[in-house]
């Protein structure tokens, strides 16, 4: 059945141009010819993309999954949500997107996993996107991803809507110390973290958060230097838990790294301050081994 989708309005949003990759996207013919063609292709795009992304880098976490996947990149609003109508009558569901700002432009990516569910995309500033977050939760459909991003002197959000029926629970613009009470009474009644995203209100750093109604433990770190995140997870990973949301900011010009884990035993893979050419051929080679991207971030 093909998945129905309330169709976004990104009217709010700016316009730039297009990188856009999917695993499988390429037949595979026994022509020798067609398959220099594609590795010419290929080629050429990962050349073009470090000249289309000179100053961004890009982390992401893999989990197990034999599904299929699609990735686009440097976006305008215009294309990512041309991309999203048409990936969504060929059955992939938008599960990740990230907005950053190049030079004063705004550009998109997104992540897309197949699915036969509904899903919904939105933006807009606080209060109409409460207001529209509420009305899908009254229609069935969970907030599965939120993205926060500055437009002139007006901060808007942007989020990702997939079919469920889970309790659901969303805070934000907390500092801290609020963000962690609200954390600790939510794992008392039984809600996990899934997504988090901070930024920074004048000096002051606040977070956003979506919770699930879910029975798994969890654990959230955050402030961490690169190394000192690695032996967490590691260790973390020894335990059964698995990073189901990274993210990455700076603090006095040095950069740090937030995570939640939950419970759940797998395969996980990270690449971690990845140019795209690199991010890409890594996306490649871990897709061949039944693992499908769940967090991309771009900094």
């Amino acid at each position: 059945m093909r998945p129905r989708g309330y169709l976004p309005d990104l009217s709010i949003l700016n316009k730039p141009s297009l990188a856009a990759s999917s695993r499988g996207r390429f037949p595979k013919p026994g022509d020798g010819s067609f398959r220099a063609i594609k590795r010419l292709l290929m080629a050429l795009l990962l050349c073009l993309s470090t000249q289309v992304f000179p100053q961004q880098r890009f982390l992401g976490v893999w989990q197990e999954s034999e599904k299929k996947e699609r990735v686009l990149g440097d976006a305008s609003a215009k294309t990512f949500e041309d991309t999203y109508r048409s990936l969504l009558k060929k059955g992939f569901l938008l599960t990740d997107i990230e907005v950053v700002d190049q030079g004063g432009q705004k550009k998109y990516y997104g992540v897309w996993h197949s699915g036969s569910d509904s899903c919904a995309i939105y933006a807009d500033s606080w209060e109409p996107f409460l207001a529209r977050s509420n009305d899908l939760n009254t229609k069935g459909l969970r907030l599965i991803d939120i993205e926060t991003f500055a437009e002139g002197k007006q901060r808007k959000y942007v989020g990702a809507w997939r079919k469920d029926s889970y309790t659901e629970r969303l805070q934000a613009g907390l500092a801290w110390p609020e963000f962690y009470k609200v954390w600790e009474q939510n794992k008392k009644d039984g809600l996990v973290l899934i997504d988090v995203e901070t930024y920074l209100d004048e000096r002051e750093r606040k977070f956003i958060g979506v919770w699930k109604s879910d029975g798994r433990e969890s654990n959230i770190w955050k402030d961490l230097d690169w190394k000192t995140f690695a032996v967490i997870h590691k260790g973390l990973q020894e335990q059964k838990f698995q990073l189901i949301d990274l993210e990455t900011y700076t603090t006095d010009n040095e950069r740090k790294f937030m995570g939640v884990w939950v419970k759940s035993p797998g395969e996980q893979r990270m690449v971690v301050d990845a140019n795209w050419s690199e991010f890409m051929n890594q996306w490649e080679e871990i897709g061949k081994d039944n693992l499908w991207l769940i967090d991309l971030e771009v900094y």
